[in-house]
């Protein structure tokens, strides 16, 4: 090799390793360290923050509003780029980081107005909370200003920076959550469309388990308002699947009494929803006036699960049906809409869109009396202008965060249910249990008020469910029931129960348990929809039925499975697939008819069709067992649940492998899917928090090999000295 060459190659190598050098400095991260000292600025007096030897934070200090400036500064040092995500999805400001493909998101929430109603709503926020509020977000804004050239690579690698918070920001991501896991807006559309196209008769029977249908009386638009429709739809989906929110992420929980238990006192569990399973902090905070511990979301600074040294409690977002799609004729120039025979002027707000590497640009967003506009159309033949407005309770002020906060300090059912009690919208449900080992829980629900002069969209409404009077604006409470236990996951009709189908529950009113088979329980926790269905498939479909090895193996797998779902389980991919398989046959033929796009919207509803399909399969043939596609004869409810089980397993043959021992959940589904947190509180002898978690990772991508982590910890509050003689480490922020 030649001195030239050597030379050439000497300086590549050189220039090489400075940028390989520059890059590797530019995209370094800042790490918090967990021992030292720091300054923090406008710390009254120095605060300090104990690691425990799982990293769970332990914070100390000489007010409350030092320790929750400490938690918004180590929420930052942790999670700071999912908390500006959260923050942008909220204010609709994901497209100055994303670009033009989150515009369709950013137009939703701000025509849904999550952080305008919050900004408005942050003067009427209780002093005390909004003052912590404002310590919280002075710690976030604190760590981004000390670590601006080092903050995660997301940041640079898309060349944008993070935003800095402020009180009514907290508000906005908490009323955007609870918009989409309490959202009924989907299910409404949906309906909609297949009562326009099918009237009641024909959905009734298709949905037998739903009860509060509109009467027939309602006036029939045809599909004039599907588009309108659809383009909200979509940009509510993009959302939810930008946070990774499905409906099977809802978090379930329970309440045990101490009768039930071989261990003293009672207790109380739930299992984090899959899209937070990488997103919360178990912490406690210690002051003079606070002492608590328990799960914090990031962004939304008060304990959701958790205890004080009295009782404990699990603070729920629920699904509920408090919005209504509300339809207003509007005039000519789009200018105002009829209310009670007159006309009245939209409320207007313009709203700027900036957009990364994009042209800025600005939309018009309007809204009623009753709340946004989503959409204009038109009505009918004759050229008769409407617009669909959305009504909310969300939409209205309440001090959720009060309530919250007050639970932190409550020691009694009385102080907890005047705590709940200032949660009023959205629904939520929390579970109490305290150290006189004392169980309940209680849920604030607010009704819409029935405007007499509003035209609602025929759709399913609370306002037609039996027995519903109006108004309703109730704390609904349950204390020491006297089966000794609440447990509230998915409700089943009694009439369901009572079949002798849930033969494998296992909260049933004689369990006892030890602490243990909880744990258990949460890894491989009951698929309750195989617990009814299965009974049912093997009454319709026999081994005759079967005419290869593989339906035999599959059919003998499913008959000894005890419906308990775990990652190794073969038979929870068998069922899952096959359940699939029969929603899709049983109601996409019907929806593809009536809109392109309402099967799509459906099969998001799987907890709701899953529960029709059962009442369906109970109540024999149907017409929606045919398909309106084909000129064949009439489908029986036999054919096609064998034709969905034929189906399902060619489609796992096919996708994945015709071999059955690689049809593992850990294999056929999404691992991040699988991952899951959960959670055991109990006070007595000391409070304890149990934490179960399941993560699954692929080794590769060829193999479809899986590794599963099985961690389970207690976190133990209280006791400074203890923690500190177990080696945890002690992180000193002071006042600069």
């Amino acid at each position: 090799m030649s001195r030239r060459i050597r030379k050439i190659l000497f300086y590549c190598g050189f220039f090489l390793t400075i940028i390989a050098g520059t890059g590797y400095l530019y995209f370094q991260e800042a790490e918090l360290p967990v021992e030292g000292a720091l300054e923090l600025p406008s710390l009254q007096s120095p605060v300090e923050v104990l690691t425990d030897s799982n990293g769970n934070c332990h914070f100390y200090a000489e007010n409350d509003q030092d320790i929750y400036k400490a938690l918004g500064y180590v929420h930052a040092s942790r999670h700071l780029q999912q908390m500006d995500n959260y923050l942008r999805a909220a204010d609709g400001t994901l497209s100055e980081a994303y670009g033009k493909s989150t515009i369709d998101i950013d137009i939703f929430s701000r025509t849904m107005g999550f952080a305008s109603n919050a900004e408005s709503f942050s003067q009427w926020i209780d002093p005390e909370v909004s003052g912590l509020l404002q310590a919280y977000c002075d710690g976030i804004n604190s760590y981004i200003d000390q670590h601006r050239f080092r903050l995660p690579r997301e940041f640079k690698w898309r060349r944008y920076s993070p935003a800095p918070w402020k009180p009514a920001d907290c508000l906005a991501v908490y009323r955007m959550l609870a918009w989409l896991l309490s959202d009924q807006a989907l299910r409404k559309v949906v309906f909609y469309k297949l009562l326009e196209v099918y009237g009641n008769t024909k959905v009734l029977e298709g949905f037998p388990a739903i009860q509060n249908w509109p009467p027939d009386n309602f006036p029939k638009y045809d599909t004039r308002f599907f588009k309108t429709l659809n383009d909200y739809t979509r940009r509510n989906t993009q959302l939810l699947d930008f946070l990774g929110i499905t409906a099977e992420n809802l978090e379930h929980s329970w309440v045990f009494s101490s009768k039930h238990f071989k261990e003293s006192g009672s207790a109380l569990g739930g299992q984090l929803p899959a899209f937070l399973c990488n997103y919360y902090e178990i912490q406690e905070l210690v002051s003079p006036n606070l002492n608590v511990a328990g799960t914090i979301i990031p962004g939304i600074p008060f304990i959701l699960f958790g205890h004080n040294f009295t009782i404990a409690w699990n603070v729920t977002i629920r699904p509920v049906d408090n919005m209504e799609l509300i339809l207003s004729s509007v005039s000519e120039d789009k200018s105002s809409y009829r209310y009670k025979n007159q006309w009245l002027p939209f409320e207007t707000r313009k709203e700027h869109l900036f957009t990364h590497s994009e042209n800025d640009s600005a939309i018009l967003i309007q809204s009623t009396l009753f709340g946004p506009v989503i959409g204009h159309c038109s009505g009918d033949k004759n050229g008769s202008r409407y617009c669909i407005s959305i009504k909310w309770l969300g939409s209205k002020f309440s001090d959720d965060f009060k309530g919250l906060h007050l639970l932190n300090y409550c020691s009694s059912w009385n102080m907890f249910k005047e705590a709940v009690g200032q949660h009023v919208i959205p629904a939520i449900e929390v579970d109490y249990i305290d150290t006189d080992e004392n169980i309940g829980i209680a849920q604030y629900i607010a009704d819409l008020a029935i405007d007499p002069f509003a035209e609602r969209l025929s759709t399913l409404s609370r306002v037609y469910e039996p027995g519903f009077v109006h108004p309703i604006k109730h704390l609904f409470r349950n204390f020491n029931p006297t089966s000794g236990m609440i447990h509230h996951q998915h409700s089943y009709p009694d009439s369901m129960s009572k079949s002798g189908l849930l033969q494998c529950d296992f909260f049933r009113q004689d369990t006892f348990l030890s602490y243990n088979d909880i744990i258990s329980h949460q890894e491989c926790p009951v698929n309750r929809q195989a617990e009814m269905i299965l009974p049912l498939f093997f009454e319709i479909v026999v081994d005759t039925d079967l005419n290869t090895y593989q339906q035999q193996r599959a059919y003998d797998i499913l008959k000894n499975w005890n419906c308990r779902m775990s990652s190794a389980s073969i038979a929870s991919t068998i069922f899952d697939t096959f359940l699939a398989q029969l929603r899709r046959l049983v109601y996409q033929d019907e929806m593809d008819l009536a809109d392109i796009q309402l099967y799509s919207q459906f099969d998001r509803l799987t907890d709701e069709s899953s529960l029709n399909i059962l009442f369906l399969l109970h109540q024999g043939e149907s017409s929606w067992f045919d398909d309106i596609r084909t000129l064949d004869i009439i489908e029986r409810r036999k054919s096609i649940v064998l034709k969905a089980f034929r189906e399902a397993l060619n489609i796992l043959s096919e996708t994945f492998s015709p071999n059955f021992p690689e049809w593992t959940r850990s294999n056929t589904a999404d691992p991040v899917a699988l991952n899951r947190v959960s959670f055991l509180v109990n006070l007595i002898p000391q409070p304890t928090i149990h934490i179960s978690s399941q993560e699954i990772k692929k080794k590769t991508a060829i193999s479809r090999s899986s590794q599963i982590y099985f961690k389970q910890i207690m976190f133990h509050s209280g006791d400074r000295f203890s923690l500190m003689q177990n080696g945890a480490h002690v992180l000193t922020l002071t006042p600069k």
